[in-house]
């Protein structure tokens, strides 16, 4: 029998999702946090809510991803005091969840406009910040209930892995990981 896992192992480098997330870049920008990404057959499949890895859509390299909440969906209105815009079929509103930063220090869409959603690569749900901190992503709730067996199921076989927090794998180069290592590099 063949078995394809539907997560992925990223990190997440840098400050923009704090709180929520990598609470350590409050300290040091260079500090980062192993994710557990749903890989999305139906990136449609996102809701208002979720955190999301998706390829920077303004960079050519398929290894350029970034973590950001997913604010608004198609269909949906995004005003402020100036302009007003409605998501198309097929776009989504993402923000980095660190009110602080703001463009050009960090990337979502208030920089470069409504996401694609074919760019969505998956859903984040899970945060492994040690071996022993670490927790699901809060997102919508529909999603969770559709990511509750992957939390049960493939989460627990990631964290019985011991080369997880090895120092080969903190260390290696995204375009070979170490065995255990994460296979893609967030910002």
């Amino acid at each position: 029998m063949f078995y394809a896992r539907a997560t992925e192992v990223i990190r997440m480098v840098g400050p923009s999702m704090l709180p929520t997330l990598n609470r350590k870049a409050a300290d040091s920008a260079a500090e980062s946090e192993l994710l557990v990404m749903r890989r999305l057959r139906t990136p449609d499949s996102v809701a208002r809510g979720d955190v999301v890895a998706f390829t920077h859509p303004l960079q050519l390299a398929e290894d350029s991803l970034l973590v950001r909440r997913v604010l608004g969906v198609p269909g949906d209105v995004l005003a402020d005091e100036e302009t007003e815009l409605q998501l198309q079929e097929g776009q989504c509103w993402v923000v980095a969840d660190n009110e602080a930063l703001r463009p050009p220090h960090v990337e979502d869409s208030r920089s470069f406009g409504p996401l694609t959603l074919r760019d969505i690569q998956g859903r984040v749900i899970y945060a492994i910040r040690t071996p022993t901190d670490h927790g699901p992503v809060e997102g919508s709730a529909e999603s969770a209930a559709a990511d509750a067996p992957l939390l049960d199921v493939e989460v627990g076989d990631i964290l019985a892995d011991p080369e997880l927090f090895s120092e080969a794998a903190a260390e290696a180069p995204m375009d070979a990981p170490a065995e255990g290592a994460p296979d893609k590099q967030a910002g």
